[in-house]
């Protein structure tokens, strides 16, 4: 099923193409080969006219064979068997050898290809494409996937023509290529081809923090503080697995462990790791009493340590922003430290203290 192509050629300057040659390509199966050689015999004049037969269904583009002496006076146009122009180029800018000027699937119907077609994305796993189809179009498919894509009829989908689409289930920050073609009275028309990116972002934030609610056994309160997100789950060294931005867990031994927050949405996940240790006699730190709790803003935060060391002391509120500190060095008997935080709003704040060995963190309520 073989039908005409037309190549139409012109010289601004009227004295042929001065060596300029065009080769129009076919390929049936991926190995590219020249059906004709465009502009040798164009050596005097304004324009020319030659054409060549193509089979219906390959795919067929344009390249520069050799830009000539005077590349910026040429124009030309590929035009198929019914009228539609399906690769030009206009004098003005230089050509280059080997130089793609363009691309397009043979079609020896008379069902136009579909005009006008661009994808779009703002998000990371949808997208959309728009078309304009031919007057004779009775119907509309697309097909799409990710970069080098070959459209097929059996994973292609049917829509009114001109409809647009919405595609889905995309990756993020991928490239696609998307294909449109039209159904005709006599056939589909050959695939049009637009392509599209996905965004990468934003992907969610996490803001992990840390609360002991019990002693016996150790019971902790872990908050993500996650932002733009889809979904928060925890793993624990434990091994268990809880979902949620505020969970609480449960530790039987003293020691190291750790908890990982991981907040996913469209675009990916991330994740943040929460490093503590259970036990006040691993932190060194002995007879710790916050009081009064709940406070009307001046409270106490007493403790003894184990061994002599250095302590920090911090006030946070519940996103994690600190309000007060108080550091200590050389520490060697019993500690009573006061704080007052009456000119802060009245909440719930943690008390966090830190030794050489670890940290250890306390809620407390402030009321007026």
């Amino acid at each position: 099923n073989m039908c005409t192509f037309t190549f139409y050629m012109v010289d601004s300057y009227g004295d042929g193409w001065n060596g300029c040659l065009v080769d129009l390509q076919q390929s049936a199966n991926g190995s590219w080969s020249t059906a004709a050689t465009f502009g040798s015999g164009f050596t005097t004049g304004y324009s020319a006219v030659d054409s060549s037969p193509l089979c219906s269904g390959d795919s067929a583009r344009i390249v520069i064979n050799a830009p000539g002496n005077w590349s910026t006076e040429v124009s030309f146009d590929l035009v198929g068997p019914f009228g539609d122009t399906l690769v030009s180029h206009s004098a003005g800018a230089s050509l280059s050898g080997y130089q793609l000027m363009g691309s397009f699937l043979a079609s020896c119907n008379s069902c136009a290809s579909p005009a006008s077609v661009t994808g779009s994305s703002t998000a990371c796993t949808t997208g959309s494409v728009a078309w304009t189809s031919g007057s004779s179009a009775l119907s509309s498919q697309v097909d799409y996937g990710v970069a080098t894509y070959s459209p097929s009829a059996a994973t292609a989908t049917t829509y009114a023509t001109s409809a647009g689409a919405s595609l889905s289930g995309l990756l993020p920050g991928t490239t696609y290529d998307v294909f449109v073609r039209d159904s005709c009275s006599d056939g589909w028309s050959a695939w049009s081809q637009t392509s599209l990116m996905t965004a990468s972002g934003p992907l969610p934030t996490l803001n992990t923090a840390y609360l002991v609610t019990g002693m016996s056994p150790v019971t902790i309160e872990f908050t993500a503080n996650a932002s733009g997100q889809d979904s928060v789950y925890w793993t624990m060294s434990t091994g268990a697995a809880l979902g949620g931005d505020v969970v609480t867990h449960s530790f039987s031994n003293n020691g190291p462990e750790y908890a990982v927050a991981t907040a996913s949405n469209s675009c990916g996940s991330v994740s943040d790791t929460v490093n503590f240790t259970v036990g006040l006699e691993e932190l060194g730190l002995l007879n710790l009493s916050i009081y009064p709790n709940p406070s009307s803003g001046v409270f106490h935060v007493a403790f003894r340590l184990r061994d002599a060391g250095d302590v920090l002391i911090r006030i946070h509120n519940m996103v994690g922003e600190e309000i007060a500190r108080s550091s200590h060095q050389r520490v060697t008997s019993q500690m009573d430290v006061s704080f007052d935080l009456t000119s802060m709003p009245a909440g719930v704040y943690v008390v966090e203290i830190q030794t050489q060995q670890g940290v250890r963190s306390r809620r407390i309520v402030m009321g007026r």
